[in-house]
């Protein structure tokens, strides 16, 4: 119960701590804007300097500083030079602090609506939010029987469609819901060897016929992608580690 208590004490600390952080970031982004307005207003009522006059100015101040560097000798005359460029940063820093608020330890989600918070957390599942996005397909066809309306190849759509009931159970289940194989198991109500053996035989059955398709293409001189190509080069390559020809 004591060490309860501290924690809790702990966690009421850090979230004051992080409120009074927060709320002095707010203060200073307020005095910024506050200057700012200020500088603006009075720049507006003073005479403005022609741009060249403005030039000459500042090549004044810096060749007088070159000659002040130049001519140093004591120790006074190089605390004076020192002092000038203090006095040059602390003007370069002051423009800066009044573009930006340098942020402090407040964490970047503290304050954020959670989940669930303002919405139901039901309708913060992907699936309503592809809804609510307008994306209807893949909710129309988020089935083993329709899947293969979310391709736009047609050998791919055709390829899957012309599967057996039970492979396109094992595929709907293994690549777009992404299940284990002891999960699938269970569900199916098979061992997760039987599945895995399963499987490996539908993903040999397939890439057979897509190398076949795809040789053709390219036998006929169409463009394959870049991953076509790949493709066709492992599977190249694995048929020759198995001692056959990939087909």
């Amino acid at each position: 119960m004591y060490h309860g208590e501290n924690d809790m004490e702990f966690e009421l600390s850090q979230e004051e701590r992080i409120a009074a952080e927060l709320e002095d970031e707010r203060e200073q982004a307020l005095k910024i804007q506050l200057r700012q307005d200020e500088r603006s207003r009075r720049r507006s009522l003073e005479p403005k300097d022609p741009p060249k006059k403005k030039k000459l100015k500042r090549e004044l101040r810096r060749g007088a500083l070159t000659r002040l560097e130049e001519a140093a000798r004591t120790q006074t005359d190089f605390d004076e030079v020192v002092a000038w460029w203090d006095k040059l940063d602390e003007n370069r820093e002051r423009r800066e602090r009044d573009h930006e608020v340098l942020r402090g330890d407040v964490p970047l989600e503290y304050g954020a609506v959670q989940e669930g918070t303002i919405f139901p957390a039901s309708l913060c599942s992907p699936f309503w939010r592809e809804l609510c996005s307008g994306y209807f397909l893949n909710i129309i066809f988020d089935c083993p029987y329709e899947m293969h309306e979310l391709l736009a190849d047609d050998f791919l759509s055709k390829m899957i469609f012309e599967l057996k009931e039970d492979h396109k159970e094992l595929f709907y289940y293994k690549v777009l819901r992404r299940y284990s194989s002891t999960a699938l198991g269970a569900v199916l109500g098979q061992t997760d060897r039987n599945i895995r053996k399963k499987w490996t035989r539908l993903m040999k059955r397939m890439q057979k016929k897509l190398f076949k398709y795809l040789t053709d293409r390219k036998k006929a001189k169409l463009s394959l992608t870049q991953r076509e190509t790949a493709f066709l080069a492992q599977f190249r390559e694995s048929a020759l580690d198995d001692g056959k020809d990939g087909w």
